[in-house]
Formats: structure tokens, C-alpha cells, sequence
């Protein structure tokens, strides 16, 4: 499934897109050891902190941002839906991808790209850092 598609989607079930979170565990954090991505919406105590343009500037450039004990990397971008594998592998580069947990949140105005987690050492315990950031989406209907 492409994050494309994952976004449609949920715009298809007319959820507005300010709701919509998007979400894949980094290798370590899979159910099943396979990639798939999480539809959802994205806590609301995370979702007002990045919606704060001076925790997360309009400006294109990643920030750190710690939301909870969680720090990540975030983005704001205002331009047409693109694909977050491209943007966070430009970062942390294509062989740490597998390490990396990514988030990304809709708003009115454009859309978010989080990611947090650490670099691929491979062996049997292959990262270095790793979250379940699924854990920020909210999964009950909108009231």
C-alpha cells in the first residue's frame, strides 16, 4: 500500500484532512514483521503541539521537537501530497529507514512528516533507537 493511497482513502471515508494521521512502526516495533501503514487520527495533545507554528515552523526545514518523551524530526510542507520515504531517507539516509518510525499529520493548510528512531547496526537487534509511533494515532470515530 502507498501512502498515497492510505491518504485517499481516509479522505474518502470524509474524514477532514486536518484529522487525518498516517503511521508506520519502524522494523523492531511490526506486528507480523511487515510494513503497513496505520490509518488514523493523530492524538489530540500531539496534534494542537505541531499545529503551533512556532513549535513546528511553516518554513520547510526539519525542527526537533519533543512531544511527551518522544523526540522527532518534523516538517511542515504546504505544497501537493508527497511521498514521506522520500523525504525522511533525504535525512537520516536509505539504510537507516528501516529504524524509523513516521508519522504524518494532515492540517488545513498542508500536512506534517515526523520521524524518530536511530540507525540500522543489522545482527539480531538491527536499530539503535526505536518507537511505536503508532501509539500517537487515535483510532475512535470523530464525535
Amino acid at each position: 500500500m502507498s501512502w498515497n493511497l492510505a491518504w485517499d482513502l481516509a479522505k474518502d471515508e470524509n474524514i477532514a484532512t486536518e484529522d487525518i494521521a498516517l503511521a508506520i512502526n519502524p522494523l523492531p516495533k511490526r506486528s507480523k514483521h511487515q510494513l503497513h501503514i496505520h490509518i488514523g487520527r493523530l492524538m489530540d495533545g500531539m496534534k494542537s503541539a505541531i499545529n503551533n507554528d512556532r513549535i513546528v515552523p511553516h518554513d520547510g526545514h526539519w525542527h526537533q521537537v519533543k512531544l511527551g518523551n518522544i523526540t522527532y524530526s518534523a516538517i511542515f510542507d504546504d505544497g501537493p501530497f508527497t511521498d514521506p520515504f522520500t523525504m525522511v531517507s533525504k535525512k537520516v539516509g536509505e539504510g537507516n529507514m528501516a529504524c524509523n518510525g513516521i508519522i504524518i499529520a494532515g492540517s488545513k493548510s498542508g500536512f506534517y512528516v515526523l520521524h524518530t528512531g536511530g540507525t540500522y547496526t543489522g545482527g539480531s537487534n538491527p536499530c539503535t533507537y526505536s518507537v511505536f509511533v503508532e501509539g500517537q494515532l487515535n483510532y475512535s470515530c470523530p464525535p
